[in-house]
Formats: structure tokens, sequence, C-alpha cells
């Protein structure tokens, strides 16, 4: 962890705003976005953090690895998948306030809730969807398919969800957005309407999961959107 940044990489970790990151293979992507989480660390407050989603645990493990090894203080922060953020930061903290009774709930597979199936391709502001993802609260049932529209649901149906991200994080970072689905598109976009500053990194030649209706037509979109700071590294730090 003591290479110097390049001067790709140093104007990305400089940046203090929304940013895209696009990083080539072999580039650095990982250090440059320690040393981008680090700058953003430096300031926070001790009741402050950030959030940092990762597409697997694995990497998740890794990014929180390196970060300790930088010295970042992460007590305040989540680190994980976008699973785990929605599940431990929105719907299991604000399932009460529509359910009304205790936070118990279970996520069940998606083959389990014939309902769901027939569901999960409409738009999320379709009647029948958020109808499905209200009753879903109030039985403690979610199927994993889910657990993305419930979030946005909870999240526009309780001010509280909204208050509570926007007062205890500061900013969200996603690593290989090239792989990012629609709703943790909609989740980031959310995020950054509330005020927290939003860095994504990703490769848009890199993109694996097609198939799980996954595509790097997100990250073109803030690309090309034009209201987002872009960065490009292709050249690896130098010792």
């Amino acid at each position: 962890m003591n290479s110097s940044p390049t001067p790709e990489q140093q104007a990305a970790i400089e940046h203090l705003g929304n940013a895209v990151v696009t990083a080539r293979p072999g580039s650095g992507k990982t250090f440059t976005l320690v040393r981008m989480i680090a700058q953003e660390a430096s300031d926070l407050l001790s009741y402050q953090g950030i959030i940092a989603i990762s597409y697997t645990n694995k990497a998740s493990d890794e990014l929180e690895e390196r970060c300790d090894s930088f010295g970042i203080d992460r007590a305040s922060s989540f680190f994980g998948t976008i699973d785990k953020f929605c599940i431990s930061e929105i719907i299991s903290p604000f399932i009460s306030h529509i359910s009304g009774r205790s936070a118990d709930f279970e996520i069940v597979e998606n083959g389990d809730c014939a309902e769901w199936s027939q569901l999960a391709k409409r738009p999320l502001n379709d009647n029948d969807v958020r109808a499905f993802l209200h009753e879903s609260l109030l039985s403690g049932s979610i199927p994993i398919s889910a657990i993305g529209p419930m979030t946005l649901y909870i999240l526009d149906t309780v001010p509280q969800a909204r208050i509570y991200v926007s007062s205890k994080y500061t900013s969200v970072f996603i690593d290989e957005y090239q792989d990012c689905g629609l709703c943790q598109h909609l989740i980031f976009k959310r995020l950054v309407s509330y005020g927290l500053r939003g860095v994504v990194v990703g490769d848009i030649d890199q993109a694996i999961f097609r198939f799980a209706d996954k595509s790097p037509d997100h990250l073109i979109e803030l690309i090309k959107k034009g209201r987002i700071s872009s960065f490009q590294i292709n050249k690896e730090s130098s010792l």
C-alpha cells in the first residue's frame, strides 16, 4: 500500500464530488477506491460513515482489509453487498414503521412465492407490485429478488429511513458497477438525491452478469449524463 498514485488516479482521488471511475483490469482500481474512501473518511464526524458496496462478500472483505491496512476508521461505515445493505440498513430497521410490529422477517426463495414470480418483471411503481411489497412487509416474508424493490418502497414511504441514511452516511461508493442491476442503480441514484456523494467504479468491457439482468448500460448512463464527473484509469500505480 506504499505505491504512489498515477496522475489519472490522483485526479480521481482528489475529486470531492460525485464521480464515475472507469478502470481497466490491472489499472489499480481497488488502490484508487481505497484512497478515495480515505480522502472522504478523513473529514468525517464521529457518528458519520460511508457506504461501500461490493458485488460479492469476498470482494467486500478484500476492500475492508485494504482500508484497514491503510488506517481508515470503519467504525460507523458500512461495507458489504447491496443485499446486505438493503436488509441491515433499510428493511430491518424500518419494517416496523409499516408493519406496526417487531422487525422479524425472513428472506425466502423466489420459487416459494408464485405471486412475486408473476410481478417481478413489472415496473416498480405498478400498483400490484407496491401492494405485494406492502403485504410482504406485513407478513414478514420477502422473496430474495424483492429485496431491492422492497428497499425502494421503504425509502419512498418511510421518511425516517431517508432521514437516517442522509444523517448517518456522507457518501456511497459502489464497485463493479458494470454488473449493476436496475434496483441497485435506482437505489444509488436515490441515495445521491438525498445528498450523499456518489462514486461508482467499473469497467464497461468487463460485464459478466448480463444473464442475470445486469448490464453496463447503467454505468454508461451515468457517464453520459454529464452531471457526474468521469475519470478513466488505464495505468497501474508505480512503486
